[in-house]
């Protein structure tokens, strides 16, 4: 990487950590807890859980990731977990 990409992304990591930090700032005045959104195919996958549909859990998270069998599984049985 030249000098030039170098210092540029040392300015953007500058100004990024500037910019969560005012946020942080906001939050904290306003008295606000941020939560990370939990994405629509979790909480679906969550309830196709409880219900013993693991296979349709898989399909799910595997259409809604686009990803292969093994990572759609992997990612069901750590929903597994926190139900």
């Amino acid at each position: 990487m030249d000098s030039e990409a170098s210092s540029l992304i040392g300015q953007l990591s500058y100004r990024i950590s500037a910019l969560e930090k005012k946020i942080d700032f906001l939050f904290k005045q306003l008295n606000i807890e941020y939560k990370e959104p939990v994405e629509e195919y979790i909480t679906d996958a969550k309830n196709l859980l409880l219900q013993n549909k693991e296979i349709d859990a898989v399909k799910l998270v595997r259409n809604a990731k686009n990803c292969g069998l093994a990572e759609a599984q992997k990612t069901v049985d750590e929903l597994k977990k926190t139900i």
